[in-house]
């Protein structure tokens, strides 16, 4: 099963991402975290918040690499949760919030 591609990117997500990946990179990380982190296989009454704070978290963990990114969309996947506590956001529902790359 596959992804289905979620809501827009908010701008706070956008901003972090431009301050994360080199230029060259930004368009397809940013079509990555819409295409494939959007509702990442996770209930249907998610919402767009939960949505930004999975983004945020692949963000996170990705230090600004392609490739990373990719691992943890995939890692959010199988198993949304265990990218949040990767990136430090399992315990608090708001801590995406403060994270500044």
């Amino acid at each position: 099963m596959s992804a289905k591609p979620g809501p827009k990117l908010q701008p706070e997500t956008l901003r972090r991402l431009h301050r994360l990946f080199p230029q060259e990179y930004r368009q397809e990380a940013e079509q990555l975290l819409f295409n494939r982190c959007g509702r990442v296989n996770i209930d249907s009454a998610v919402s767009a918040a939960d949505v930004e704070r999975i983004r945020t978290a692949a963000l996170k963990v990705s230090n600004g690499k392609i490739g990373a990114l990719l691992q943890a969309i995939q890692l959010a996947q199988v198993d949304y949760r265990d990218l949040l506590r990767s990136a430090g956001f399992s315990q608090d529902a708001e801590a995406h919030l403060t994270w500044e790359p």
